[in-house]
């Protein structure tokens, strides 16, 4: 649903449109009827608009699903990692593939890639990240306290355990390549 107000002044032809932001708040974008590019200014969430999704792209255009999510390791760790992958996470492994391990989960992939080489590679274009990478698995529906006791008996440390305001828990813990996991209970992004 569009959230949208009336624009009085210079900008009387003008609707300002509201778009949530993680923090909060959000930015009015002005879209003139006429010729012209949008203005962003931020502005306060009025409780009108709360939790309101807001489409800023043409009704018949839409991105599916996210089909890859990709973490990295140092050269050297590769076995370490599809191990953990496979045998302690229980990730579908579909091989090694022309840039590193693949997973499926669900109907996505995770893509697990030496940090090194992607960031040299000529196809597809360099990528790769330093430090600690993040990413969320979602627990199958009343499974949420059997993955922490399965992590638990593999010797998997878990690091903090969260009762977030919308009362989902979730609770985080490492991989080899030391990037930050999370398994939450259920979706933590409903509104």
């Amino acid at each position: 649903m569009l959230c949208s107000q009336s624009v009085t002044g210079a900008a009387a032809a003008s609707v300002a449109i509201l778009l949530p932001t993680r923090r909060g708040t959000l930015v009015v974008a002005v879209e003139p009827n006429h010729e012209g590019s949008p203005k962003l200014t931020p502005g306060p969430l009025p409780s009108p608009c709360q939790n309101e999704y807001v489409r800023v792209v043409p009704e018949h255009l839409r991105l599916a699903s996210v089909l890859e999510t990709v973490l990295y390791y140092a050269s050297g760790q590769q076995h370490e990692m599809e191990r953990f992958y496979e045998n302690v996470l229980g990730l579908e492994s579909l091989g090694l593939g022309r840039w590193g391990l693949a997973f499926r989960l669900g109907q996505g992939v995770v893509l697990l890639f030496d940090r090194e080489r992607s960031s040299t590679q000529d196809e597809p274009p360099p990528h790769g990240a330093s430090g600690s990478i993040h990413t969320a698995f979602l627990a199958a529906p009343g499974e949420y306290d059997d993955w922490k006791k399965r992590l638990a008996d593999r010797g998997v440390t878990l690091i903090d355990e969260i009762a977030w305001d919308s009362g989902v828990r979730s609770w985080y813990f490492n991989d080899p390549a030391g990037n930050l996991l999370e398994i939450a209970e259920r979706d933590l992004w409903t509104a």
